[in-house]
């Protein structure tokens, strides 16, 4: 999958609070995706920040909210258990789904295209709880427990429910220099397009070496004389 920045920010690489983002990040660089993933970014400077905005080609646009550490939900109010004991914090499940709201209410203002963003919400630590996805079945929020097999249940959930409007290949580098302006896709349709011109440029290639083995080099005179034989037929 591509996905920008082609390196994960130098200056969050060693921040600890930063580590679950930097494993995702990996799996989705690593992954044999065809699409584009936009680390760390908003559509609009008013929009809620999206971890990992996702286009998957002529399939679904997603939004992940990753989480690393232990989360709970205790009484209605959730709990991010950490060395220094659990402290409340602000939902997951609402981050999450704002964050999707966010970015399809941006392509919708600005493109004027009126389409789905799936919320995803990942736990790169944790078991499944049934108290979260409770919670997250209400708001219509996907969770993703860990990271390993994260392409495979990206795939899952952008088969779970019928989208009318799925990214067209042109539209996602549109939809993406919301995030960042002037990012170049280079999609399925390029890479093809890439490749037919690879082929020829190889043909072409061949064809070069063939004709040069048929011309004869002399010195005469200390000049470079090259002598042309017929070349063979065409068949």
């Amino acid at each position: 999958m591509q996905i920008y920045p082609t390196m994960f920010p130098e200056h969050r690489r060693t921040d600890p609070t930063r580590q679950a983002e930097l494993r995702v990040y990996n799996e989705l660089l690593n992954s044999d995706l065809d699409g584009l993933a936009v680390y760390g970014s908003k559509p609009t400077p008013n929009s809620p920040e999206v971890d990992n905005a996702i286009w998957l080609p002529n399939n679904a646009r997603l939004s992940d909210e990753v989480k690393g550490g232990a989360y709970s939900l205790q009484g209605g109010e959730w709990m991010l258990h950490s060395v220094g004991g659990p402290k409340v914090v602000d939902s997951p499940v609402i981050q999450a789904r704002d964050a999707a709201i966010g970015m399809r209410t941006a392509i919708k203002e600005i493109l004027g295209r009126a389409v789905y963003v799936y919320a995803v919400l990942q736990f790169t630590d944790m078991e499944p709880d049934n108290h979260i996805l409770a919670q997250a079945n209400r708001h219509q929020v996907h969770v993703v427990w860990g990271v390993e097999g994260l392409p495979a249940r990206l795939i899952e959930i952008a088969g779970s429910k019928k989208i009318l409007v799925p990214p067209a290949e042109t539209e996602i580098e549109e939809e993406a220099r919301l995030f960042v302006p002037g990012l170049k896709y280079q999609g399925t349709e390029s890479k093809e397009s890439a490749d037919v011109t690879n082929d020829r440029d190889t043909d072409a290639g061949q064809v070069i070496a063939q004709r040069i083995d048929t011309v004869n080099i002399y010195i005469n005179g200390g000049k470079i004389v090259l002598v042309r034989q017929d070349w063979p037929d065409k068949e």
